[in-house]
């Protein structure tokens, strides 16, 4: 952190506040916890003059949250519905970014295709489900490789019924996806 006396005055005292970790790879995503605190802050603030950002780039958390979020899946629950129905998934757990303290669960999953506009095209077929279903998987797409990760927000970064409906059907369309062959799925 920077030394208060190396900002100018007007900004000195921002080395008092909390930091947040971004890397550049993840920077959309790691900023998301900054964006939504300053959001906060500034529906929170009492002065009139300042308005909420209407930026549409900002990452979108859930707003407002659901109003019935799903039970979480106990921990005994998932590792035998992923080792005995999901069993190409992985149980990944860890902090959550912009959560200080709170630890969180994701489903995760690898899939390789054959070529990048393979995945795309994967991606899409998928993305209409999940948009219908509404409840969107944290996916990142390198090359060939589509990684996918899902966790409910609404109950703390926890596996829900949601989560598993989607790897359900995440799996199911790559299996047929891999068996049609990305041209025949358009």
């Amino acid at each position: 952190m920077i030394p208060a006396e190396a900002l100018p005055e007007s900004i000195a005292t921002l080395v008092e506040k909390q930091a947040a970790f971004v890397r550049e790879a993840y920077l959309e995503r790691d900023l998301e916890p900054v964006l939504s605190e300053v959001q906060r802050l500034l529906m929170d603030s009492s002065s009139a003059h300042v308005t909420p950002p209407t930026n549409s780039k900002r990452l979108p958390y859930p707003r407002p949250p659901m109003k019935y979020p799903p039970a979480p899946i106990s921990e005994e629950e998932l590792e035998l519905v992923v080792t005995e129905e999901l069993p190409k998934w992985d149980i990944a757990k860890g902090p959550v970014i912009g959560k200080p303290g709170l630890t969180g669960v994701e489903l995760h999953r690898d899939l390789v295709f054959n070529r990048f506009k393979d995945a795309i095209t994967f991606m899409s077929i998928v993305a209409d489900f999940v948009d219908k279903a509404n409840h969107h998987p944290r996916w990142e797409n390198i090359y060939k490789t589509v990684s996918i990760h899902l966790t409910t927000w609404d109950i703390q970064h926890r596996i829900s019924n949601l989560d598993l409906m989607v790897a359900y059907y995440i799996d199911k369309s790559y299996e047929e996806f891999l068996k049609r062959g990305s041209d025949e799925m358009r």
